[in-house]
C-alpha cells in the first residue's frame, strides 16, 4: 500500500513538473474566448488577468489585459476609464476570474484521500 502511495506522488510530481506553462496575458492576442485569458499567467506586479472584448463598427477586438490589485479592487472604475478611451465601441464586455483550479492536482489528491 505505501509502495502505491509512493508511485502516485512520484507521478504527481512528474506531471506537476512536466506541465506546459501558461502564456504571459500581454502575449495573447484575438483569445478565442475568455478562458484563454483566465488561464494566463501575469507578470510580476500584476494580479489577474481579464478579458475584454468590443466592436468598433464591424471590426471586433478580442483581447486579455493584466491588472494589478488596486485596478482589480476598483474595477469599476477601471472599465469606465477603459471604455473612455474606446470611440464608438458596442457590446463591450469586461469580465475578470481570479480562482484558478489545476484538476489534475485536485484529482490525484483525491485519489490519494481515497487510498488512505
Amino acid at each position: 500500500m505505501k509502495a502505491l502511495l509512493v508511485l502516485l506522488f512520484i507521478s504527481f510530481a512528474s506531471l506537476y513538473n512536466c506541465a506546459e506553462p501558461n502564456k504571459y496575458c500581454t502575449d495573447i492576442l484575438n483569445p478565442e474566448n475568455k478562458n484563454v485569458c483566465f488561464n494566463a499567467t501575469v507578470k510580476e506586479g500584476y494580479y489577474t488577468c481579464c478579458y475584454e472584448y468590443y466592436n468598433v463598427g464591424i471590426a471586433t477586438y478580442p483581447s486579455c489585459v493584466q491588472l494589478t490589485k488596486q485596478n482589480f479592487t476598483n474595477l469599476d472604475q477601471f472599465i469606465k476609464d477603459r471604455q473612455s478611451k474606446i470611440h464608438n465601441y458596442q457590446n463591450f464586455t469586461f469580465s475578470c476570474h481570479t480562482s484558478k483550479s489545476d484538476y489534475i492536482t485536485i484529482s490525484l489528491l483525491s485519489l490519494i484521500l481515497l487510498l488512505l
